[in-house]
């Protein structure tokens, strides 16, 4: 069996053993988690310690907040958005329909429609100071920056969390030596050939597993492109779209 194959299978087990339809609060355990939200085409995804839900996004086609609110229990809500892409922030409404108690990071850049700015109006900004991710990437605030260029990028417990950051601006992140010590990976984009890079790829010598959150079959993501760079690479390649919500014991 070739080491790829290894590889692959190793993952396949680690999935069958820890993907787990989520229900309640009580089948997190005391370790922290970190939950890839099968959400369709979009992205949400979700950082589970002990007090705290810290959610990278709040977008995507299919709702399920009340399956978070039944996981994150009593942990207070705060939030991370990359961009302004309604595929990255849209279900944000949901939870203002709701009065669920959320409180923002930073405010994404750039320009955004009357709408999507009163979504985010009167949702308090977060008081601690010690944010539960690194910051890799501010992105890109120049005027002829289009939204994806403005996504911001995070690096939280050895995750990579780039939003839709695009080849062009990986060309100035993925020289961070941070990024050396990743082992997971949400492809940028959903697995866009925009993004993604072989040059980022490069630069994660640790990287485990990635996973795109995306549909194949109506979007065409990842990109064949994508998938054959992982592959070239001996990155095993998870979609939402094929196991559903993902959980991962966190270090």
């Amino acid at each position: 069996m070739s080491e790829y194959r290894q590889q692959f299978l190793f993952v396949f087990l680690l999935i069958t053993l820890s993907a787990t339809f989520l229900r309640s609060e009580h089948e997190v355990t005391e370790s922290d988690r970190f939950v890839v939200w099968n959400i369709g085409q979009g992205q949400w995804t979700t950082l589970i310690t002990r007090n705290y839900c810290d959610h990278f996004d709040m977008g995507g086609e299919y709702n399920i907040s009340r399956k978070i609110l039944g996981l994150c229990g009593h942990r207070q809500h705060r939030l991370h958005l990359s961009h302004w892409d309604w595929d990255h922030m849209g279900l944000l409404q949901n939870f203002r329909r709701r009065n669920i108690p959320i409180c923002l990071w930073n405010y994404p850049l750039g320009p955004a429609s009357e709408r999507k700015l009163a979504l985010l109006a009167g949702i308090p900004k977060c008081e601690t100071t010690e944010p539960p991710f690194q910051s890799i990437f501010a992105g890109d605030s120049s005027v002829h920056a289009t939204s994806n260029d403005t996504s911001q990028v995070v690096q939280t417990h050895k995750i990579l969390i780039p939003g839709d950051s695009t080849n062009k601006e990986e060309r100035t992140w993925s020289l961070k030596t941070e990024l050396a010590q990743s082992r997971g990976l949400i492809l940028g984009h959903h697995g866009s050939r925009s993004s993604t890079s072989e040059l980022l790829l490069e630069h994660l010598p640790k990287l485990k597993w990635a996973v795109a959150t995306a549909r194949k079959h109506r979007y065409g993501h990842p990109h064949a492109e994508v998938v054959a760079r992982l592959r070239a690479h001996r990155i095993p390649l998870i979609k939402t779209e094929d196991w559903g919500n993902l959980m991962f014991e966190i270090e």
